[in-house]
């Protein structure tokens, strides 16, 4: 029997990176999986790989009405809510000579009031003391500084406040609140950024590489499936001790 036989889990951004490694590994251990996210054909692909296993809907994060609509649905749908992984996210440069008032909102509003907001209404669909856990994907950006970055840095950041008070809200209901802190995480995300951190060097990206990765003293990029090992232990009884953790995953990019 999986580690989270008879669990139903929603994960936001899961049709592609860190997001679709949750929802394979929570699959692969008994959970009932629901994904949503911007790309209706990154989701169908992510289902239609994990066998027919995930559900998937369309959702934009910045359109809060819906993301409690959606998941008020979610929870009827399959008889209740134990896990959501607040994974949905956005980032790119915002040096603050450029970055524009929508470029800011558009980050800070999906990374954070979306994540938010989705705690919000899957926790009023959590039993207490029934396995209920909020996990929130965040970065080490949360705690060192990725200049140029701000608005990125600024709304993980704030997740990390939010994952901290709302694990002191809820821990009467016996519902774990926890982050995970990746660093490089090869995706398209990190891809994206990477590519940005090379034009801004004037380099290709084979290039850029030795420089970036010469502030991470184990010199690689991590798996995808190392941040979803981390969920899975997070979402399990394995991690019933753990709320209002942020648990750092960066290759000793950031140490705690």
């Amino acid at each position: 029997m999986g580690r989270l036989e008879g669990r139903v889990a929603l994960v936001t951004g899961g049709g592609t990176g860190i997001g679709r490694a949750i929802a394979e590994r929570f699959a692969s251990e008994g959970a009932r999986v629901a994904i949503c996210g911007r790309r209706e054909e990154k989701l169908k692909e992510t289902a239609d790989a994990i066998d027919g296993k995930v559900t998937y809907f369309t959702l934009d994060m910045r359109d809060l009405d819906a993301v409690e609509r959606s998941i008020s649905a979610v929870a009827d749908e399959h008889g209740g809510l134990h896990v959501l992984v607040n994974n949905a996210g956005i980032s790119g440069p915002t040096p603050y000579e450029e970055v524009t008032h929508e470029q800011w909102r558009d980050i800070l509003t999906t990374n954070l009031d979306g994540a938010y907001f989705a705690a919000r209404a899957a926790l009023r669909r959590m039993k207490d003391h029934d396995h209920g856990r909020i996990i929130n994907i965040g970065t080490i950006g949360a705690h060192t500084p990725f200049p140029g970055w701000t608005a990125y840095c600024a709304s993980k950041a704030a997740l990390v406040g939010v994952t901290k008070c709302l694990a002191m809200e809820v821990a009467a209901r016996g519902i774990t609140v926890n982050s995970i802190l990746p660093g490089w995480v090869k995706s398209d995300m990190s891809d994206a950024g990477v590519r940005s951190i090379a034009a801004a060097m004037g380099k290709s990206v084979e290039e850029a590489m030795p420089a970036i990765l010469a502030d991470v003293p184990l010199g690689r990029m991590s798996d995808a499936d190392e941040v979803a090992a981390m969920a899975v232990h997070l979402a399990s009884e394995d991690g019933r001790g753990m709320t209002g953790s942020s648990v750092v995953i960066s290759n000793g990019a950031y140490m705690n």
